[in-house]
């Protein structure tokens, strides 16, 4: 446990499913974490998980999705 300590992992989609339970699993390994998704709220509560345990946590709420208007 802990082969990922002093890295850093960008997770995507890690307000929910799999990116959530990835970023859960990361957390156990103590990797440093940015969590991106849509939802600001749903990654504070991914991120009030983790944060006694990942040395260092960001949050980026962005939604990477196309504009069908322009």
């Amino acid at each position: 446990m802990g082969f990922l300590k002093d890295q850093v992992a960008v997770v995507t989609g890690a307000s929910s499913g799999i990116g959530r339970a990835i970023a859960l699993a990361l957390a156990g390994q103590r990797a440093g974490l940015c969590l991106v998704g849509r939802s600001r709220g749903a990654l504070e509560m991914v991120a009030d998980c983790v944060r006694a345990t990942v040395p260092h946590l960001m949050i980026a709420p962005i939604d990477l999705t196309l504009d069908q208007n322009i």
